[in-house]
Parts: C-alpha cells; sequence; structure tokens
C-alpha cells in the first residue's frame, strides 16, 4: 500500500508540474493563445505516431501474441462490452457534440500510457508491464482510430471523419506498428532513437498542452465544476468497482484481473486535450476535468491498486 501511494504521489507530482509550468507560462504571457494548438499538432502529427509505433511493434510480434494471447482476447472483449455502455452514459450526460465526445472518450479510454505505465512498472516490475502492454493492444489501436474520431467533426457526414482518419498520422501509425509487430521487422537502431526520443516527449507536452489551455481560468476556478467531478468519480471509482466485481464473480484472477481494473481505475487521459486542440477546438473544459481527476486519483487509485492485489492472488 506504501509502495503504490509513493509512486502515485511522484506520478501526480509530475504531472502537475508540466501543467503547473504550461499554466504559468499561459497566464504570464510568454506562450500565446496559439501555443496549445502548436502543442497538440506536435503531439498527434509527431510525438504520439512515433510512440504508437514503437509500442505496437514491440507488443505485435508473433511471439509475444502467441504467449498472451488470451490477455490480447480480454482487452478487446473489455473494449467492445465499454463501447456501448460509453455511448449510452455520454448521451445521457450531454446534448453537446463536443462534450459527449469528450464523455465516449472519458468512460472508454483512460490514461494508461503517460500515467499508468510508470505505476505498474514501478509496483510490480517490468516484465508485468511488457504484459499489459499486450494486453492494451487493441485499446492503444482503439484510442488512435476510434477515440480520436470522437474529435472529429462530422459537419459533411460520417465519410468525411472516416477519410480524415484513414489520412491522419495517428491511423497510419497504428498501421505501420502493426505491420512491423507482426512480421518481425527489425528497426534501424537510428530510426529507433528517433522514435524513442520523439516518443519520450508525448507526455511532457501533453502536460505542457493541459497548462496552457487551463492557462484561460484563473487559478480559483481550476478546482470548480460538480460535474466535472461526477465524471471523475464515476470514471475513476464506478467503473473500477463494477470491473473488478464482475470479473472476480467470473473466477478471473491474476493478470486477467489486474490489468483491466487497473486500467479503469487511472485518472482521464491527456488525449481529450491533445486531439480536440489539435483540431482547433476548445478543451479547456477538458483540460480542467483531467486536472481534477489527476488530483483525485491521489486518493482514490492506492485504495483501489490495493484492492485488485489483495484479490488478484498475485500477493
Amino acid at each position: 500500500m506504501q509502495q503504490i501511494f509513493v509512486l502515485t504521489l511522484q506520478n501526480v507530482f509530475t504531472l502537475l508540474l508540466f501543467i503547473g509550468i504550461g499554466y504559468l507560462l499561459r497566464r504570464l504571457k510568454v506562450l500565446g493563445e496559439d501555443a496549445g494548438r502548436v502543442l497538440g499538432l506536435l503531439c498527434t502529427n509527431v510525438f504520439v505516431p512515433c510512440y504508437t509505433v514503437l509500442k505496437l511493434g514491440e507488443g505485435m510480434r508473433p511471439e509475444e501474441l502467441a504467449s498472451n494471447g488470451l490477455l490480447v482476447l480480454e482487452g478487446l472483449a473489455v473494449l467492445a462490452v465499454n463501447i456501448p455502455i460509453s455511448f449510452f452514459l455520454a448521451s445521457r450526460l450531454s446534448k453537446n457534440d463536443l462534450e459527449k465526445a469528450t464523455l465516449r472518450y472519458t468512460f472508454l479510454f483512460t490514461n494508461t500510457g503517460y500515467f499508468g505505465y510508470p505505476v505498474i512498472e514501478g509496483v510490480f516490475g517490468s516484465a508485468v508491464l511488457a504484459r499489459m502492454i499486450v494486453y492494451l493492444i487493441p485499446i492503444s489501436i482503439a484510442i488512435n482510430t476510434l477515440g480520436y474520431s470522437f474529435f472529429l467533426e462530422s459537419k459533411n457526414g460520417v465519410r468525411s471523419v472516416i477519410l480524415r482518419l484513414v489520412k491522419s498520422p495517428m491511423m497510419i501509425s497504428v498501421l505501420i506498428g502493426v505491420i512491423i509487430g507482426c512480421f518481425s521487422i527489425p528497426i534501424p537502431e537510428l530510426a529507433s532513437k528517433v522514435l524513442q526520443s520523439a516518443g519520450s516527449c508525448m507526455s511532457p507536452c501533453s502536460m505542457l498542452l493541459a497548462g496552457v489551455v487551463l492557462g484561460a481560468y484563473p487559478l480559483r476556478k481550476l478546482f470548480g465544476g460538480a460535474k466535472g467531478y461526477l465524471i471523475c468519480a464515476l470514471r475513476m471509482l464506478a467503473f473500477p468497482a463494477a470491473g473488478l466485481a464482475i470479473l472476480y464473480a467470473v473466477g478471473l484472477r491474476g493478470f486477467f484481473l489486474l490489468f483491466p481494473v487497473a486500467a479503469l481505475a487511472l485518472p482521464m487521459g491527456m488525449n481529450i486535450v491533445v486531439f480536440p486542440q489539435s483540431l482547433g477546438r476548445d478543451a479547456s473544459q477538458n483540460a480542467r476535468m483531467c486536472f481534477q481527476s489527476t488530483l483525485l486519483s491521489l486518493v482514490t487509485l492506492p485504495f483501489v491498486l490495493s484492492a485488485i492485489f489483495s484479490l488478484s492472488g498475485l500477493g
């Protein structure tokens, strides 16, 4: 419990530090109003695609899929069950198009890459993290395809959304990563270093972006908004509690219980800021919810992870 709390505290502090730097830069007018869009474009066109190619290239290798195939199937099943739930809840909680897109993404995906991976690796080790990355393959692909498509405006119909998605660096990076992994194509050392360097920029850039977007708010307003806290509680407490109860009841233990519930318990994904901001849409409300969920995770995540660890049989 203490180790989980310390690691959660470290990750929350890192997130909040970069968010705070971005916030100050915007409030002090060091960065202009267009800085958010620039950072968003860097994330979606460079950093996230490089990270995606690297992770899918590693996780989709035949030997990884052969030894962890059931985990991939579980990840796909959890995603399939969660899609209609997220659409239903989003349609009931909002009528605004951007809000509905945000809620769909929020109920489907969490902050696995920026936040979850360091915590899981710190608590359980790199070998367990490698298996969790394989479990998350279907979800990672869905984030860069379905999740990104939520924020593409459909004024010209569904066909235009599909065309924009297919041509986007997000989709192209998924295809490249899957091909590299499935066919075990070696990545040259120089290319691998470039991908690693660019991918490592994804997390700090997205956090700076959240801070820049939040810079539109006075400090006292960052903590306001009852609806945001309600959504955070639903996402970070109700979802993992329901997932834990259902999976435990059907007899799943070990990593089959740990990975899906741990993923559900993480804070909101930074992509609800990155994606709309890169598309020129206002993500200030989304940034505030990310900020609030990151703060709340300091309280919720240690208890949820401790409960999963106790019930999974890994302890």
